[in-house]
């Protein structure tokens, strides 16, 4: 072989597929949460149980909803993060704990719960993701036959 790598595993693991999954099921739930609440105010409103407040403060979180979800793809399209993606599960999780010890409804404690249950398992996902690219990457630095280093402007 003329260095060529030694023979890498070809294509994505298991946990990067996951993690793909997980970083798309965030994406699209928080771009449908977003695009409902800026479409639908109103709906959204009573969906709640809230009492009537304003459209403008619905449809403006819808806005931001919709670009934090283009904030979590672009982060992982780049660098395959998820830091933007973990910080906002779990300061949603504190909200709603919070939320949840000021009115005492159950189902803010449940959406806490599952909040920081698929914080954990993203960022358990993405270590074991980064930790396949890392070594598929250090494969492909290791070619099977050394060739001696030769300094430029040395001649041949």
């Amino acid at each position: 072989m003329s260095g060529e790598a030694t023979a890498a595993p070809r294509g994505r693991s298991g946990w990067e597929i996951a993690e793909l999954a997980l970083v798309g099921a965030a994406v699209g739930g928080t771009m449908l949460a977003g695009l409902l609440a800026a479409v639908a105010p109103a709906r959204v409103i009573a969906l709640s149980g809230l009492p009537g407040g304003s459209s403008y403060l619905v449809r403006q979180s819808g806005v931001l909803l919709m670009v934090l979800a283009v904030g979590y793809l672009l982060e992982f399209r780049r660098s395959h993060g998820v830091v933007l993606l973990l910080t906002a599960e779990g300061l949603t999780a504190v909200f709603l704990l919070a939320s949840w010890l000021d009115d005492g409804r159950g189902a803010q404690l449940a959406l806490c719960g599952l909040q920081a249950w698929l914080g954990a398992l993203t960022w358990a996902i993405h270590q074991r993701a980064e930790r396949r690219r890392w070594a598929r990457a250090e494969l492909r630095l290791v070619t099977s036959d050394a060739q001696p280093y030769r300094p430029a402007g040395r001649g041949r």
